[in-house]
């Protein structure tokens, strides 16, 4: 037998959770779409005038070094992709910030996203 208790974000679910004996992780933002702050703004900047681009299927990347250790954390998700007048958003990003929730905040929400425009067509070694 086993009771789920489904309290979402309310405090005072947390702590009849705790009353239970049960511990709680301190929950972190999630669900997010990326701001790219100045890089839609002027021209020549990487976003400018293309608020409202969509692409069907991107791949957003997220790489962090982790302490000790050679190689990257790689943390990868795909699908839609929309560009805003903000920054970045769609069903890839926002995937993509609920999976690694905990490395952004890590990271102070500041850090850089790789997107990949056209997984179908492989990598840029690939298609040259």
């Amino acid at each position: 037998d086993a009771i789920i208790l489904a309290t979402g974000s309310n405090p005072l679910g947390w702590k009849l959770a705790e009353s239970l004996g049960h511990s709680i992780v301190p929950p972190v933002p999630s669900l997010f779409t990326f701001n790219t702050k100045n890089q839609n703004k002027e021209e020549g900047q990487v976003f400018h005038n293309l608020s409202g681009v969509s692409v069907q299927h991107a791949r957003t990347t997220l790489r962090i070094k982790v302490e000790g250790k050679k190689k990257k954390k790689i943390l990868s998700q795909e699908g839609p992709l929309l560009v805003t007048h903000h920054g970045i958003s769609g069903p890839a990003v926002l995937r993509l910030s609920a999976f690694a929730a905990r490395e952004f905040k890590d990271l102070n929400y500041r850090t850089e996203v790789q997107v990949h425009w056209s997984p179908d067509f492989g990598t840029a070694q690939e298609i040259e």
